[in-house]
């Protein structure tokens, strides 16, 4: 684990913009935008109109469409840079306990290159905190397969938090998200050893489909916006 940390640790030091729709997995050429040292500000606020000519649209559309909901006792909240670490710590962890193995720069390159994988392409990316820890994660982005789609990724509760109803409600604010920003289709990849996860999406209108992309995964499902579960 501490050198899970150690190389998690390092998170990006610049604002990134991917110079086209990001393939996550697979590493791409950023362009790299200056950030402020401290004591710049009355400098920076002179030149404000090139400073925001400079940052990417998503930045502002992000914080447009910041997340804060509850369930119970937990917040479901938008991620932040902050959270890099203990959310991957989280994945790491629950893919552990059922023997599945961390992929840094393959299936789990988006945890650590959130604001590139998701933001920028109009995803979102959540965190369930529960007495001021991180207990869970949920997420999706706009994907090239079906129709005006989306993929849900990275739903994973530590066991603790299991049982409560906190998964399916977590899918279902993520169902309405999805859905208020016009999407049709839901696609969520995930293995036969996480029978709880199966379980989730069968029982809430996902059918199986055909073309898993992951390759720790063996089983891909649909859900078609507007079709009652």
């Amino acid at each position: 684990m501490a050198q899970f940390r150690k190389f998690v640790a390092n998170p990006l030091k610049k604002l990134c913009v991917p110079l086209r729709f990001p393939a996550c997995g697979k590493p791409q050429k950023r362009l790299h935008h200056p950030t402020l040292r401290e004591g710049e500000a009355p400098t920076a606020f002179k030149n404000a109109t090139n400073l925001c000519s400079s940052v990417p649209s998503w930045f502002f559309k992000f914080m447009a469409t910041q997340m804060t909901n509850y369930y119970k006792d937990f917040l479901i909240r938008s991620w932040e840079e902050r959270d890099r670490l203990f959310a991957s710590e989280i994945i790491h962890s629950v893919l552990s306990e059922y023997g599945l193995g961390w992929e840094a720069n393959g299936a789990d390159r988006d945890v650590l290159e959130v604001e590139e994988c998701y933001l920028a392409t109009g995803g979102e990316f959540w965190v369930i905190e529960h007495q001021n820890k991180l207990v869970g994660t949920g997420a999706y982005y706009p994907i090239q397969r079906g129709e005006n789609a989306v993929e849900i990724r990275k739903m994973y509760l530590l066991p603790n938090v299991r049982g409560l109803g906190l998964g399916k409600y977590l899918l279902q604010q993520l169902e309405i998200s999805i859905a208020s920003r016009g999407f049709q289709e839901i696609w969520i990849e995930t293995a036969s050893i996480l029978t709880e996860a199966v379980k989730l999406y069968e029982s809430n209108g996902y059918e199986p489909g055909t073309g898993v992309e992951t390759t720790r995964c063996d089983r891909v499902y649909l859900k078609k916006l507007g079709v009652r579960s």
